[in-house]
Formats: C-alpha cells, structure tokens, sequence
C-alpha cells in the first residue's frame, strides 16, 4: 500500500498506517472483552497504544513491499457469552469490529478535513486527514474480502451452507497465497488494487457528500 517513493508522504503515511492498524486491532480486542473473554486484557491488548497491536513481521514486510498487518487478537470461542447472541453472531461481531474502527476513523478523518475547509484553519493537517480517510477505507475494503484469515472470511462463514463450508474451510491453508496474488501477480493485482480504490474513493465521495463538501470531492 505504501507504493509512493516520497519522502514527505511516506512521513505522513507511515504513522497513520500504525496508528489504523492499532485501531483495527483494538476494536477486535473490546469487542472480545466486551462478550466475556479476558483474553485481549491479560495479553496487554486494552488500549489504542498501536505498539501493543504491531507484529514484526507484518511491520517489517510492511516497509519492505508497502503492504503490512497487525497482531491477530487471541481469544477462547469457548468463554464467550451472551445471553442473546449465538457463539457464531458474536463471532461475526468481533470480526467486524475491526473493519468498522477503521470506517469510523475514515468518517473522522473526513469531518476535520471538513471543518479544515469550512473554517480555513490548520490547513497544514488536510493532506494527513485525506490520506488517514483514504487508507483505512481501503483497510475496511481488503479486510471484509472473504478470504482467509481477513475478517470477511470470519463475517461470512455462518451463513455458508454445510456442504460449502467444509470446501471453503479447506480454503484456510492458502488465504496467504492467494493473497499475495492478489497484491503481486501481473495481470491480476492491477484490477484488485484498482477495485480496492474504486471502493474506497466511491464511498469517500459519499462521506463528502454526506458532511456537505460534494464540491471538494468532484461530486
């Protein structure tokens, strides 16, 4: 995701890729203690700190080809409870938690953007708050790709029928491979990424429509 070589945008970029894949991650985290399981806690995982929620690796890879990730939050399906939701719902929840921390922070992102336009001040911080909305509605997008072990795989899985479930199951050793296909085979990774934009400046579009800057956004 980090394909520009500038400098000054890397400086940008860099800080506010953390700082969302912390959100991310911390949402997955709440959501988990939230139904029960003190897992996140005991593990240090309770807090928007993003060097709680890093992974090395996934840092690493991530200034190395642009693309990263964070530490997966750990949790026992079994110490789940509500007495409303079924173990599959909140299941679904936790893994959409972290697609939607990503959406609200877009949303902000684009409400000081717009009070930077309307009021004409701090007008330094619009370049990081188009870029912030810009990433983690493309965060949002490639997480709800149902594909293992993105969240959308984890959304979808219950509604699956029997008989297709057992096949995308089997599905669960690839979700890397196929992933890196995604991102790095010619001929493939051109449409992925320019899908992935197209979704994420349509609905960037909107959220500008929606807090009234249609005109900022060409809409």
């Amino acid at each position: 995701m980090l394909t520009n070589p500038d400098p000054f945008y890397l400086m940008i970029l860099i800080p506010l890729f953390i700082i969302s894949i912390g959100f991310h991650e911390a949402a997955h985290a709440y959501a988990v203690n939230y139904f029960g399981d003190d897992t996140p806690r005991l593990q240090g995982r309770l807090t928007l700190n993003p060097l709680a929620h890093l992974d090395m690796f996934g840092s690493i890879m991530l200034l190395m080809i642009g693309f990263g990730w964070g530490k997966s939050v750990e949790y026992n399906p079994n110490a789940l409870k509500n007495d409303r939701l079924s173990r599959a719902t909140m299941e679904q929840i936790i893994a959409a938690a972290g697609p939607m921390a990503n959406f609200a922070l877009a949303f902000v992102s684009v409400a000081g953007l717009s009070a930077i336009v309307f009021t004409g001040s701090l007008t330094f911080l619009a370049e990081a708050f188009l870029m912030s909305a810009s990433l983690n509605l493309l965060l949002m997008f490639l997480n709800l790709i149902p594909i293992p072990p993105l969240d959308g795989s984890k959304v979808i899985r219950p509604f699956l029928p029997s008989p297709l479930l057992q096949h995308y199951d089997g599905l669960a050793p690839y979700g890397s491979i196929l992933l890196l296909a995604l991102f790095f085979l010619p001929g493939i990774s051109p449409v992925f990424m320019s899908g992935l934009h197209s979704l994420s400046s349509g609905t960037l579009m909107q959220m500008g429509r929606i807090l009234g800057m249609g005109a900022f956004f060409g809409a």
